[in-house]
């Protein structure tokens, strides 16, 4: 009796109800959000979401396969970093072990039939490490271990070169405090520098120095009574010309030489004639260290005075470089800007940059300067060359000269990123720098340097603007923070994006892009070999994660912008080697475009050629005559003929072809039409094949192919790198299998009823809304499933089916109930799939 009670009340309490779910944009859930039907995107939100990303309207679309282009050099380890001069001019850059190679809308760019290389000094631990500042044809790139370097686009062919920096004057650390004197053995050439104490190392050779010497002999005069030329006087910074007497008569030239006198030119010129005799008071500002003056005058008539030229400065600056290491207090430097005196001086100033002090770890472009952050002995210290001039870090006290600060941080500077104001992202903590505000240029006498949250960034991964936000990845490798301004504070935040799924960086993310079209996605590699993506927009409060799995591991990702959709490479280890890749388009004009296989390569046999006539000769010779013609060798296809429908039940071989017939071939036999019907006007024909020896990347691979408007069946690449497919295709991709699949969060309903949460749920149907698809799968596992097919019943047999949009139809669905029920969409044929809703009907049952 209480059985048959128990059951009564089953049975009474029973009810459908419906759970739509429209959106999908928040994306894959951490597992800690299984229970928070409270939240409001649980609803929008995924259990599981691999090889789909999320559209910012709601749905989840396939992601597109890969296109395979060429082998890593060697198969070795490779990063990937754009080259962009503007989005009709778009590189992508490999940069492996000791060198970097090219590509541009997806193809290797050679040189005389090998790849465009350039060699560089990064080792296989270096080059996920190297950080990048680019400007114009031009992109400077540091690594904490060398010296930086400056690859530079030459010609538009295009051609690159590399070279190590070699700087106009250098970056250099803070004045000497020590009683150390440096003793130089001449002023230019190669000279030996004598220490007075232990100062050098094996380490120092091919660093700069800066030597300041006392300028006693500071100015020059010339007499204004008859043409002449002064002596030659160095100046560095404040200038002052002045004249006295009772008034020259003639032309005046302050003349400069860059090239220690060897050349001149005329900078300026003052001049007094004799019914206007004057004389002069003038000043001005020197910024280059070595420059050379001097005064020469033209006299034109009567009239005297002297003139005198001054630099202003107490001292002279010179700088060498170290060639050779003697021992702890002598070394062989060579001078790049004469010195000022053999003395022995105490004020010099060691390079920023060398082998014993460590390189920069990031660089930027900010208002028109070249900024070098953290190296391992000046771990918060900032570098800014002159405006304008990226080459010359030679500090002073007006606007346009370089600068160097430290900011109030114990921790290594990471990266660098200008905006309105200049980011600076540190192992702990994250700071700007302005002139005071944000509409204040920085210069020597206006830099502020202000704190703003203390979350740190990851080592050598550098930080990327999206969505007019800062994203950077904090130092663990697992959360990515989103920088942007706080009204309410009036100060900076930085908010986590991962929050809803930590899981997601699992192990670590090692590089990160951004993609802004067609959609905004941020692209991140994760230390296992998956692809992350997050679509993001702030506007939308969209932060909608996916994880993207690939046969191998994905090892690194660039983007390119474009005139249409931004490309997105990636380098993949697969089974057979490391390549370089890219995702095909997103959005398909075409249904021929459809490309959903890894690591695929195509073969296109063109459009169909009209037949113009047929005719059979009397041993039965097949002649067709048409505008085009295909080649000896090719095979052909016919359709649509008149009268001769013979032809259509045939794929033919093609020889003695000419510029306006061929004829058939069946093997290697002529074929026999002598029992054809007799053809009477139409048809055409297209090429097609069935071997293709295109795809040694593949030997020995199972691949997937979509061919001639549908999936066909799989097919296995021979050892040797041959694709023998059983029919003949005119267009064919085939690659590698991938399966995208999602699960949403569990089946939970609000009604009358109250909240189905806790209560057995018995899904049996599921009603979905798709968007230029083909076919897929559903149902409670992913290893028992129900094909959704969206074939039309008045399609004829054979024919490609057309991709759907709409509402298929399904079947009942047999799950066994739960409280907590899983549901499954998955792809995992070459077909597209963009998935706009799912609607389950649900019994909900309650015991009590």
């Amino acid at each position: 009796m209480k059985r048959f009670l128990a059951l009564l009340l089953i049975s009474t309490t029973g009810f459908g109800e419906l759970a739509i779910l429209n959106t999908f944009n928040a994306g894959e859930l951490s597992p800690h959000m299984d229970a928070r039907i409270d939240f409001e995107k649980y609803k929008s939100g995924l259990r599981t979401m691999e090889n789909f990303t999320v559209l910012p309207y709601g749905g989840a679309r396939k992601r597109s396969g890969t296109e395979y282009i060429a082998e890593t050099k060697s198969g070795g380890v490779a990063r990937l970093a754009p080259f962009s001069v503007g989005v009709d001019q778009t590189y992508v850059m490999e940069i492996g072990i000791g060198y970097i190679r090219f590509y541009s809308n997806g193809v290797q760019i050679q040189d005389g039939g090998s790849p465009l290389e350039v060699a560089t000094p990064y080792g296989a631990d270096d080059v996920f490490e190297v950080q990048l500042a680019q400007f114009a044809d031009t992109i400077y790139m540091v690594h904490k271990d060398h010296p930086v370097q400056k690859l530079q686009r030459t010609t538009t062919a295009p051609t690159f070169t590399i070279e190590e920096v070699e700087w106009d004057y250098p970056p250099v650390m803070d004045e000497n405090l020590t009683d150390i004197t440096l003793t130089p053995s001449a002023i230019t050439g190669s000279v030996t520098i004598t220490a007075s104490d232990t100062l050098f190392t094996t380490n120092h050779v091919g660093s700069s120095w800066v030597l300041r010497s006392p300028y006693d002999d500071n100015s020059v005069s010339l007499s204004l009574n008859a043409d002449g030329i002064s002596d030659e006087l160095r100046i560095e910074g404040d200038w002052n010309l002045r004249t006295v007497g009772a008034g020259f008569e003639g032309i005046l030239k302050l003349e400069v030489s860059e090239d220690n006198g060897a050349t001149w030119g005329s900078f300026r010129e003052y001049e007094s004639r004799a019914n206007d005799l004057r004389n002069y008071d003038r000043s001005g500002t020197e910024s280059e260290i070595g420059v050379v003056y001097r005064l020469n005058f033209d006299e034109t008539g009567d009239g005297g005075g002297t003139a005198y030229l001054k630099s202003e400065s107490a001292y002279l600056n010179g700088w060498v470089t170290i060639t050779n290491f003697i021992s702890a207090t002598q070394v062989v430097a060579e001078v790049n800007s004469p010195l000022g005196s053999t003395d022995a001086t105490d004020i010099w100033f060691e390079g920023a940059f060398s082998e014993e002090r460590g390189y920069p770890r990031t660089v930027e472009f900010y208002e028109n300067r070249l900024w070098f952050g953290g190296t391992d002995y000046m771990v918060n210290t900032l570098w800014a060359s002159k405006t304008a001039d990226y080459e010359t870090f030679q500090t002073g006290s007006y606007d346009d000269s370089s600068l160097r600060l430290s900011i109030n941080s114990d921790n290594i500077i990471e990266w660098l990123l200008g905006r309105n104001q200049l980011f600076v992202g540190t192992l702990g903590d994250e700071w700007i720098l302005s002139g005071g505000d944000s509409s204040t240029p920085i210069t020597p006498t206006t830099v502020l340097a202000r704190r703003q949250t203390g979350f740190g960034s990851k080592d050598g991964i550098d930080a990327l603007i999206a969505s007019d936000s800062i994203l950077y990845l904090q130092r663990q490798g697992r959360k990515l923070r989103e920088f942007e301004y706080s009204l309410e504070s009036d100060a900076y935040k930085s908010s986590d994006v991962t929050m809803l799924a930590e899981h997601i960086t699992k192990g670590g993310v090692v590089q990160i892009d951004d993609q802004q079209q067609p959609e905004p996605i941020i692209w991140c590699v994760r230390d296992d070999g998956q692809l992350l993506s997050m679509t993001y927009s702030k506007v939308q409060n969209v932060y909608g994660w996916s994880r993207h799995i690939t046969d191998g591991e994905f090892e690194s990702v660039a983007v390119i912008p474009t005139i249409g959709e931004d490309r997105i490479y990636v380098v993949a280890n697969r089974d057979n080697g490391r390549y370089v890749e890219w995702l095909k388009p997103f959005e398909i004009d075409d249904e021929d475009e459809a490309w959903f296989v890894d690591s695929g390569l195509e073969y296109d046999g063109g459009d169909a050629v009209s037949v113009t006539g047929v005719s059979v000769a009397t041993n039965g010779t097949i002649t067709i005559s048409a505008a085009e013609t295909p080649s000896d060798g090719d095979s052909v296809r016919f359709s649509d003929v008149g009268g001769m429908v013979e032809l259509e039940k045939y794929t033919f071989g093609v020889t003695n072809s000419t510029t306006t017939n061929f004829n058939l071939l069946v093997g290697d036999s002529l074929a026999d039409g002598s029992g054809f019907t007799a053809w009477t006007s139409g048809g055409e024909f297209e090429e097609v094949k069935n071997t293709f020896t295109n795809v040694a990347h593949l030997a020995g691979q199972e691949v997937n192919i979509f061919a001639d408007g549908g999936a066909q069946p799989a097919e296995t690449v021979s050892t040797n790198g041959v694709l023998v497919t059983d029919e003949y295709y005119n267009h064919i991709v085939a690659g590698l299998q991938y399966t995208a699949r999602l699960s949403p969060m569990y089946i939970d309903t609000v009604s009358q009823a109250g909240i189905s949460y806790a209560k057995v749920k018995t899904p049996y149907k599921a009603h979905f809304r798709v968007k230029d698809s083909g076919r897929f799968f559903y149902g409670s596992t992913t290893n028992a499933l129900y094909p959704v097919s969206v074939r039309s019943p008045n399609l004829p047999a054979g024919s490609p089916v057309p991709f759907f949009s709409g509402d298929p139809t399904t079947k009942t669905l047999e799950i066994e109930p739960s409280t907590a029920p899983e549901f499954w969409v998955t792809s995992p044929e070459p077909l597209p799939l963009e998935l706009l809703s799912v609607t389950f009907f649900t019994k909900i049952s309650e015991y009590e």
